[in-house]
């Protein structure tokens, strides 16, 4: 979720290999835990070779070289609030109110981070990382800002997006950070970004059309690690997308950079740029987010413009053009927060009301539309206290004020969190009820 700068039961045994919520913990398929016994060798992800056969805690036994691990025994596992969310491809991540990390969806390329490549269609009663402060996740990754001011990454590294100087996918996070001095982060569909806290921005991962803004583009100019210079300074937020990024400067300001094919640069120069550029696209700004291929800025006032590609309406100025670029004109009021997806954009009022427009997982539908072109004259969703998208997603999902999660949209690997798992599952309305694993005070 994107906001104005200035406004941001059940218990069980869980047989899993890390601790309760809060915890200190590392992947939960590690040999070794907090305290468990040496791995025996298994075949998840790889984590950090001869530390438990994978990722073990902050600090593990030994155990055989390998991609996965053994069993560290039995714990508990508790419900716990969340306080902000990640939507990736086809996955989301809780950060809960105890700064742990739990994941839910597809895994294929081990972005749960607990240590296998299996999907999970619940939230998890683990944390697969503790001690942290925010949460981001692309197509097939996720990251995580840790209350040190660290990175730490796992998932999916073919184009170097977890920064850790390889090209191999991780299923747990790093047992070290591959940035430090960080403010917060912001995941792309294959790259990752970061404010320092001096205000200067970095990214890295691929860099075909100039999104991680060094000066150089193509297929053979990607950043395994984290640059030690940044690409733009005074920076306060920052939006990552399919192939471009946002930044909006602390003077409210928004400048982007990388592919301009469909306009997401907001410039009608038409060419995509390597480098941030020297002048805003807009003023007057207190947050922005990124769609896949569109971008949408939230004015000092509670105005929403956007730019970038319209083929499924997602910039809801109403027309059919198939590329808007430059900001439009306010195509809603009175938003305190805006979450973009895909193919859609959503709009979060000063009343916690949710409206959408777009393409797929609108709330209000009974099946999918073709779009809809302008936002709704009406809420289909209220008591909602924060809002996340994501850039590669066709899910949303909600803060509300009952201190609960609901997500909808596309459930094709249990991203929804119910349950249920298939196409069959997709569900274009919100739930009438909180997902329980992410309810109710942390340990």
């Amino acid at each position: 979720m994107v906001r104005r700068a200035c406004s941001g039961w059940l218990f069980g045994l869980v047989v899993s290999l890390i601790g309760a919520c809060g915890s200190k913990s590392g992947a939960p398929d590690a040999g070794s835990g907090s305290a468990g016994a040496t791995g025996t060798a298994g075949t998840g992800m790889s984590g950090d070779a001869g530390t438990g056969g994978g990722a073990g805690g902050v600090a593990g036994s030994a155990g055989p070289a390998g991609t996965g691990g053994g069993a560290g025994g039995t714990v508990v596992g508790m419900p716990c609030a969340a306080k902000a969310l990640a939507v990736g491809g086809s996955h989301v991540c809780a950060l809960t109110t105890a700064g742990g990390v739990r994941c839910w969806g597809a895994n294929a390329k081990g972005q749960l981070g607990n240590g296998t490549l299996t999907d999970r269609s619940t939230p998890p009663l683990v944390d697969v990382l503790s001690g942290v402060q925010a949460i981001a996740a692309g197509s097939q990754h996720t990251c995580a800002l840790t209350s040190a001011g660290g990175v730490r990454c796992w998932g999916l590294n073919t184009n170097g997006q977890l920064g850790d100087g390889t090209t191999t996918s991780r299923g747990g996070p790093t047992t070290f950070d591959v940035l430090t001095g960080v403010r917060a982060i912001a995941a792309g569909a294959n790259h990752t970004c970061a404010i320092m806290t001096t205000g200067g921005a970095r990214c890295w991962g691929t860099n075909q059309y100039g999104q991680l803004g060094v000066g150089t583009s193509g297929l053979t100019s990607d950043l395994l690690t984290p640059p030690t210079t940044d690409a733009l300074a005074d920076v306060q937020a920052i939006a990552a997308g399919s192939s471009h990024t946002c930044a909006l400067t602390t003077a409210g300001g928004v400048r982007c950079w990388g592919s301009n094919g469909f306009g997401a640069l907001g410039s009608t120069a038409g060419g995509d740029t390597t480098r941030p550029p020297a002048t805003d696209v807009l003023t007057g700004v207190s947050a922005i987010g990124s769609g896949g291929l569109h971008v949408c800025a939230l004015t000092t006032a509670g105005g929403l413009r956007c730019w970038g590609e319209n083929n499924a309406g997602e910039v809801g100025d109403g027309s059919n053009t198939a590329t808007v670029r430059t900001p439009s004109a306010e195509v809603l009021t009175d938003v305190r927060a805006v979450a973009t997806g895909g193919t859609k954009t959503c709009a979060l009022s000063n009343a916690g009301g949710v409206r959408c427009w777009g393409v797929y997982g609108l709330g209000d539908e009974t099946s999918t539309i073709s779009s809809r072109r302008t936002p709704p004259t009406s809420d289909f969703l209220s008591g909602v206290r924060e809002i996340f998208g994501g850039s590669s997603s066709s899910n949303t999902c909600v803060l509300t004020t009952a201190g609960g999660v609901r997500c909808w949209g596309a459930n094709g690997n249990g991203q929804l969190g119910n349950g249920t798992v298939g196409g069959q599952f997709d569900d274009y309305r919100p739930p009438t009820a909180e997902l329980p694993e992410l309810m109710g005070s942390c340990p």
